[in-house]
């Protein structure tokens, strides 16, 4: 959006103001005056408020002082809706920088926080309107920084937080040049310091007085082949080797070191060295043959592609968070001491042989790649480590993965990996509320799931190509979906589902069912779609069900015969698409309000052993709604579907 006439004084009138909007080519003019609309009874706080919720960029708020004199004095009296502004485009790439140059111009001077997301493309005359900002505190902006933009942002004089991201153009002296321009900067990211050495981050944590967080990303993206890398590793190592000797050595917070011959002691001293370290990320370092690290002030660490590392110990009391990933593949043990670690994530690069944590809050677990660990070391990691409650799994190398309640007491939610490699999967585990499948997974080997819990909110086995057995007993079962991703066949043995108070939803699609056994009180909806079975094998299946509030056959080209017996409560059958269908047979008094024979042409419905006449004028005379055989109505996967025709997908 284009302001043909810009709004910096407050009292402007905003008669015949011309606004072009580019993201779809239309003019908009204001009018002067008070708009009668209802809002504008509203007290302003309210109007505020309702303001708030929005976003200054994305929700385009700078056009609302179009609207009416009200609404532009709401916008341009309350600094609190401009103090911060976040710029994370989307499909509307030109109506966001459109509504930000908008905020920059108007509102400007009420601007105290600005930043861009990783890889947002910054505007040209978007970065021109930066200087103007007065009152601008905090700028994170992902650009080449070199001297050119340091001498264009020096109005800028009121700066306390500096994320610069692209370092690889500054050399010692803009970085001193930096500190003299900002000098009240109290917290500064210094990424990608390709060019810069140990002398000029010297000088420059020397010349802010102000300095309390400094983060340091040594060779961050740098790649091999670039004609600069030998120098910059040269001067990394140096710089990395040399931070204990900074003259405010305490104010570095975090600490990213790449591509840097750093050996295992060197990088205990650096770190002993940084009293209020918090955050570590160490990767690309072909000399470090082992990680030991101890630190009481590290909360974050993070280790990846070192692949000559044999080991990781770290001991850090106040780590929340540890992510050792791809490339450790060397690694065969870790070990981690810190009572207050939180999230735990391993890759064992196939190799990890032991894994021992101690941690009294350790809740969330993802283990990936490890064939290795045997079975006695992962049940003794989880019986150390009893509060997780969140756990993501791989390959562990074991035929039967199973998880016991005395191992994990606390389990709520399992997520299976692409790598599972075991065949069967045993959880018995009461706290169990959710098993899923990662994303775009697709499990080949895993054969048989033995789940046993109270309350399950959500089973999703989405893609487990060779699944043969499936048995669940709990109490409630909320929602189950089998094979609902794939157009695949899946042949499954047997499907056995227990809950002895209630069933909420169950989708099971593509699947040859050997034996199918449901046993419930009540079940909401229970869909069979595109499966394959025999009559009998249905009509077992509703021996163990009371009531079923919507029963789906679709597409079940293997049924030719379907009885609806007095005993079982079913308020709406779906048999649409059973083409092969011959006999219905409802045994009367029933509980049914709706039957849906639709595509199912050589269908002859009973009731209570009488033909019933499957017309237009004897499905009106029904004491429940028909859809007829020549009808393509089909009926959503819901508690109450609608009977009148819905012709949409499911």
């Amino acid at each position: 959006m284009e302001y043909r006439q810009g709004f910096n004084n407050p009292e402007e009138s905003l008669e015949n103001v011309d606004i072009f909007d580019t993201s779809s080519n239309f003019y908009y003019r204001s009018h002067s005056g008070e708009s009668k609309c209802s809002i504008n009874s509203l007290p302003r706080e309210i109007m505020v408020r309702i303001f708030q919720y929005l976003d200054p960029v994305s929700d385009s708020i700078p056009i609302f002082a179009c609207v009416c004199r009200k609404w532009r004095k709401v916008l341009h009296g309350t600094p609190s809706l401009w103090r911060k502004l976040t710029v994370t485009p989307s499909v509307l790439e030109c109506h966001h920088y459109s509504a930000l140059g908008a905020a920059l111009i108007t509102y400007g001077h009420h601007i105290q926080e600005l930043e861009w997301e990783p890889g947002t493309r910054v505007c040209e005359f978007l970065f021109d309107l930066l200087p103007s900002l007065s009152g601008l505190t905090v700028l994170n902006i992902p650009i080449i920084w070199n001297r050119s933009v340091v001498e264009t942002l020096s109005p800028l004089r009121d700066l306390q937080e500096l994320h610069i991201r692209g370092c690889f153009e500054l050399h010692d002296e803009d970085l001193v040049l930096i500190a003299v321009q900002f000098p009240l900067l109290k917290k500064v990211t210094i990424n990608s310091c390709w060019s810069v050495s140990q002398e000029g981050v010297d000088s420059f944590m020397s010349s802010l007085s102000n300095l309390e967080e400094c983060s340091i990303k040594i060779n961050t993206n740098l790649p091999i082949e670039d004609a600069r890398s030998d120098n910059a590793m040269v001067q990394g190592n140096l710089l990395a080797r040399n931070l204990n000797a900074l003259p405010r050595v305490e104010c570095v917070t975090s600490l990213v070191i790449n591509l840097i011959p750093i050996e295992m002691e060197e990088l205990w001293t650096v770190v002993v060295s940084l009293p209020q370290l918090k955050k570590l990320t160490v990767s690309d370092c072909e000399k470090l043959y082992g990680v030991r690290l101890s630190s009481l002030s590290l909360q974050k660490v993070v280790l990846f592609s070192l692949w000559s590392a044999n080991f990781v110990s770290i001991t850090a009391p106040s780590m929340r968070r540890l992510r050792v990933d791809y490339g450790m593949e060397s690694c065969e043990h870790l070990e981690v001491y810190g009572k207050k670690l939180k999230t735990l994530r391993v890759d064992g690069g196939g190799v990890l042989r032991l894994i021992v944590v101690q941690s009294t809050r350790l809740a969330k677990v993802q283990l990936r790649y490890c064939p290795r660990l045997s079975t006695r070391d992962f049940q003794s990691f989880l019986i150390s480590n009893p509060t997780i409650t969140d756990l993501i799994l791989g390959d562990i190398s074991q035929e039967e993965a199973t998880i016991e309640s005395s191992w994990c007491p606390r389990l709520r939610s399992l997520m299976i990996e692409d790598d599972f490699r075991s065949r069967v999967l045993s959880v018995r585990c009461p706290t169990l509320e959710r098993l899923l499948v990662c994303d775009g997974a697709e499990l080949m080997e895993l054969d048989s799931v033995i789940l046993l819990a109270n309350h399950l909110k959500e089973v999703s086995l989405p893609s487990v190509h060779s699944l043969g057995s499936l048995h669940i007993m709990c109490a409630l079962l909320d929602s189950l979906t089998v094979n609902d991703r794939s157009d695949r066949m899946i042949s499954l043995r047997s499907c056995v589902i227990h809950a002895h108070r209630m069933i909420g939803s169950v989708s099971i699609r593509d699947c040859s069912i050997g034996a199918l056994s449901i046993s419930s009180p009540s079940v909401r909806v229970l869909v069979l779609c595109r499966c394959f079975l025999q009559n009998y094998v249905m009509q077992m299946a509703l021996v163990g069900c009371s009531y079923i509030g919507h029963l789906g056959l679709e597409e079940c080209l293997s049924i030719t015969q379907f009885h609806l017996p007095p005993s079982v409560g079913v308020s709406f059958l779906n048999l649409y698409g059973c083409q092969r269908l011959r006999l219905v047979n409802i045994d009367l008094p029933s509980s049914l309000s709706g039957l849906n024979l639709g595509q199912c042409y050589k269908t002859c419905l009973t009731c209570d052993g009488r033909k019933f006449g499957l017309d237009s004028e004897a499905a009106e005379v029904a004491v429940f709604q028909i859809v007829l055989p020549n009808s393509f109505t089909r009926w959503r996967h819901v508690d109450v579907p609608l009977l009148s025709k819905d012709v949409e997908q499911n």
